[in-house]
């Protein structure tokens, strides 16, 4: 094996072990979030919970209050979606039929 392989080889198993601890870093607290959403204990205590339950997202879907408030979030999700892709898509055309007459 030449040198410059040897590099390359070292290089790409240094770039996946970046990627690999990239994804563990930003991965792993969604995982422990997700788990600890389902803890069956009033508070919140140790790693992992020793029971699991859905009570916390029976009493959101009870919520009127909640309820509400997702309601509007999606409202402005969806139409803060729609405009960007109308604005995005009038970008690109314009830089399209710009970039033809130069």
């Amino acid at each position: 094996m030449t040198a410059g392989r040897l590099i390359d080889r070292l290089a790409g198993i240094a770039l996946a072990a970046i990627v690999a601890m990239t994804l563990l870093f930003l991965v792993a607290p969604l995982i422990v979030t997700a788990v600890l959403s389902l803890d069956a204990r009033p508070f919140l205590g140790p790693f992992p919970p020793p029971s699991l339950s859905f009570q916390w997202y029976e009493r959101f879907a009870s919520d009127g209050y909640f309820l509400k408030g997702l309601r509007t979030s999606l409202a402005i999700a969806l139409l803060v979606t729609a405009l960007s892709t109308v604005s995005g898509t009038m970008a690109a055309l314009f830089l399209r039929l710009s970039l033809i007459h130069i």
